[in-house]
């Protein structure tokens, strides 16, 4: 394997655009086919004959090393294998309710980006914003002013190349923020190891907990299903009104389609139409970021309203700027115990950490295309019938949904059936 373009033919890529942020001869375009999935075109294979393989390098699609990855981070492998690394773990909100109205969750990704450009601690952060009329067309715009991160915010369940962004903050100066999917943290994290420079050049990374996410033909099969026009669409909101929020599909004509989060075949979790390599990840509570954040549930009977996000300071630079936003009046924190977090994301941590192994036993018997994951995990993990099971009917959804011939007996199956085997309840 020569440059990422096996990557993508075996399956595997994340469309984090990392290989083209760091291709030193700016020979890697990602280009989106009918499908809308972002692949991979190398302009030029005569020129990768003679780089040493960089895209490969930082690519987190065919292989990742979260042992090694882990003690270039933090210096030591995870006590807590659920968990990850981690030195204090908070619930939360952020306190500016210009920020909060338009967040997803707690407002806490945007609240600490504020008060970071505010105090000078960075220059400023890429960050994604579809353009209007084109829903899935992502563009990522730096944000150097409160007015703009305030635009940026809300949440998007498609891949989109933040990685790329990764040339401009090298060749730029200032410091920058890095707020990521964990593939893109790890797309960050072997990018550092490749070049030192990003080391001085990023300030500190957010992680969002991550579920798996959808493709955009799975996208647009859901909103099908909702009886929503996909050819006139101007905008789509997951998480509009009170949290956690709601589907909000506004129209070309002015129109408004609302989808309570109860009937939705896609969201943060959706499991029928994930995307290839999402099925095989491991990592749900971006392990490798400064800060990780999402949404605190299953915690209604000890969260107060207002903590909407659980938050989790991995490294000391995360936990000091934690420290700082709130001491600013920028977030209310109430620190809380581990557990609390690996109860309030059970089932996500029981997918991706539990059940992975099984995942790619099962990928590995149908002959399907795995990454290599390097992470040492407890003993007898393999030996959760609960996961094998689970873990089997997931990579199997994922081999027919992809089929044509299944997505048209898709549209007959009632809604009622099909929301049921979105979601993570097959292991509650």
């Amino acid at each position: 394997m020569i440059n990422v373009a096996e990557v993508d033919q075996k399956g595997l890529c994340l469309e984090c655009g990392a290989c083209a942020g760091v291709c030193p001869h700016n020979n890697i375009d990602l280009v989106p086919d009918q499908l809308g999935r972002l692949r991979i075109i190398i302009n030029s294979h005569s020129v990768c004959l003679k780089c040493s393989g960089i895209c490969l390098k930082v690519c987190p699609g065919h292989e990742v090393d979260m042992d090694g990855l882990n003690l270039q981070v933090f210096g030591k492998l995870p006590e807590n294998y659920l968990a990850g690394n981690y030195l204090q773990t908070y619930l939360g909100t952020c306190s500016d309710p210009e920020i909060l109205g338009p967040a997803a969750s707690g407002g806490i990704v945007s609240g600490l980006l504020a008060y970071a450009l505010s105090e000078g601690l960075i220059n400023g952060v890429y960050l994604l914003t579809p353009e209007w009329g084109k829903p899935f067309k992502m563009e990522t715009v730096l944000a150097t002013r409160v007015d703009q991160i305030i635009a940026s915010a809300g949440s998007y369940y498609w891949p989109a190349p933040v990685g790329q962004r990764l040339r401009d903050i090298l060749r730029s100066e200032g410091k920058f923020a890095f707020v990521g999917l964990p593939c893109e943290i790890q797309a960050l994290r072997k990018a550092q190891s490749v070049f030192p420079r990003l080391n001085e050049k990023i300030a500190f990374s957010i992680g969002l907990f991550c579920g798996g996410r959808t493709t955009v033909q799975g996208q647009l099969f859901g909103l099908k299903r909702y009886g929503v026009d996909t050819s006139k669409i101007a905008k789509i909101e997951y998480r509009y009104s009170d949290w956690p929020g709601h589907l909000k599909v506004s129209m070309e004509d002015g129109s408004e389609i609302h989808i309570s989060k109860s009937k939705q075949l896609q969201g943060y979790a959706s499991q029928l139409f994930c995307h290839q390599r999402c099925v095989y990840c491991h990592d749900s509570l971006a392990d490798l970021a400064d800060i990780s954040t999402g949404d605190a549930i299953r915690l209604d009977d000890f969260r107060q309203p207002y903590e909407k996000s659980i938050l989790v300071a991995r490294t000391e630079k995360g936990l000091e700027l934690l420290e700082m936003a709130s001491r600013a009046g920028f977030l209310k924190l109430r620190e809380v115990d581990v557990s609390k977090l690996t109860h309030s994301q059970q089932r996500p941590l029981m997918h991706k950490k539990e059940a992975l192994w099984s995942r790619i036993k099962v990928a590995k018997l149908l002959k399907r295309q795995v990454p290599l994951i390097q992470l040492t995990r407890p003993e007898n993990k393999d030996n959760n019938l609960r996961a094998l099971i689970s873990g089997s009917k997931v990579v199997l959804l994922s081999v027919l949904s992809n089929k044509p011939t299944i997505r048209k007996i898709m549209t007959l199956i009632p809604m009622r059936v099909l929301v049921k085997h979105s979601f993570f309840n097959r292991y509650s």
